[in-house]
């Protein structure tokens, strides 16, 4: 693993140093970046906008995550040829589309333009730094101007606080919307049938548990607690799914802990495996500040948070609005009581309002991002 990240790393940045173009072809030829399973997931999801008999898209890894898998074998479940990372440098790009910032400092190229399209909803959560991720130092050149050709938003609110907080970045903002929103919100007549294939008892209220892999959030936080609860819940009218990010599932022991709530009979999510159909087979949510709370928001279903520190968030964040109007479960023993008293009574005029702010574009990210990049290729639509 160790060698392959220095690989990796050696490849894409003699590649984008030296802005060379050692290859030309027919075919736009077009770089599909990750980290790991995750972004390399969100990348797939834009491989039909780019027309086969126009362009030719590859996978590669810089820099290279902890995976569960080898890059490979991700490259073949996301429908995508594998480019390994030393020879990165053979091909002459025309694009290279990233769904998280590359971590080495001069590493964006000259002539090759980046795009980035993020790997989920914006919350805006605030780094130790006091800056929000997207628009960490990683967005910016040596020269302080902006290291992409265009930055990818969900709504108008996030993409205005971007210019006007961060000027250089002004010309790269772009609202698109996302691809596995607009997957996801295209799939909700499918959820009975999600259900069944599933294994939702009928009757049964399915509570999806959402984690993000912070330090503050629900799983480090509360984990054992909550799941303890839920497993003892489970089956009681209750049918609960934990979905926890991939990065935790590489830390020490929690691979064994979500065996463990398997084995108690609760539904764990691999992190590999879709969430769609969980979303929108869900009929409630419990979760922390992970992206898809946002997401989940947007299906008008009861979404409880667990307690969220406001300060840790920049003053716009849509995600902290959001939580301030809506359930809070405070400790995890008052699980059964919150979710009670969220089916029986639930704010849902407030949640559809904020939703709208939170996604104002359903629907259009194929269209917008497509018009991005044949703007960007020079193409023709």
């Amino acid at each position: 693993m160790k060698n392959l990240l220095q690989a990796c790393r050696s490849g894409l940045s003699s590649l984008l140093r030296s802005g060379q173009r050692p290859v030309s072809g027919e075919k736009k030829q077009i770089l599909f970046c990750a980290h790991n399973e995750l972004t390399a997931g969100y990348l797939s999801r834009a491989l039909p906008l780019f027309d086969a008999s126009r362009h030719e898209v590859f996978l590669s890894f810089f820099p290279l995550s902890h995976t569960l898998s080898a890059p490979g074998n991700i490259a073949e479940r996301c429908g995508l040829p594998y480019l390994p990372a030393d020879r990165i440098s053979r091909r002459a790009w025309d694009l290279i589309l990233v769904a998280d910032h590359v971590y080495e400092q001069g590493a964006m190229p000259a002539g090759v333009p980046v795009v980035y399209m993020p790997h989920g909803l914006l919350v805006m959560r605030l780094k130790e730094n006091g800056r929000v991720h997207r628009f960490d130092r990683w967005a910016f050149d040596a020269q302080g101007h902006s290291a992409y050709r265009a930055i990818l938003f969900d709504n108008e609110s996030n993409a205005s606080a971007a210019a006007r907080d961060f000027p250089a970045l002004k010309e790269a903002v772009k609202v698109t919307g996302c691809l596995g929103v607009d997957r996801m919100l295209a799939l909700r007549p499918e959820r009975e049938r999600f259900r069944r294939e599933l294994g939702i008892p009928e009757g049964e209220k399915a509570v999806l548990i959402m984690s993000s892999f912070y330090p503050e959030g629900l799983m480090k936080k509360y984990g054992r607690a909550l799941l303890d609860q839920a497993a003892r819940l489970q089956g009681s009218g209750r049918h609960f799914i934990v979905s926890a990010h991939p990065n935790l599932w590489v830390e020490p022991g929690f691979l064994e802990l979500m065996e463990e709530q398997k084995a108690r009979g609760l539904r764990v999510l691999d992190p590999d495996e879709p969430l769609e159909p969980f979303l929108v087979a869900a009929d409630a949510a419990v979760s922390d500040f992970t992206s898809l709370s946002l997401a989940f928001a947007l299906l008008g279903k009861p979404l409880i948070y667990v307690p969220i520190d406001a300060g840790r968030f920049d003053r716009h964040s849509l995600l902290v609005r959001l939580a301030a109007g809506l359930p809070r479960l405070d400790v995890p023993e008052d699980m059964e009581t919150v979710l009670d008293r969220a089916f029986r009574d639930y704010p849902h005029a407030f949640l559809n309002e904020t939703a709208r702010q939170i996604y104002p574009h359903p629907g259009e990210a194929a269209s917008r991002m497509k018009k991005e990049f044949e703007k960007i290729l020079r193409i023709p639509s």
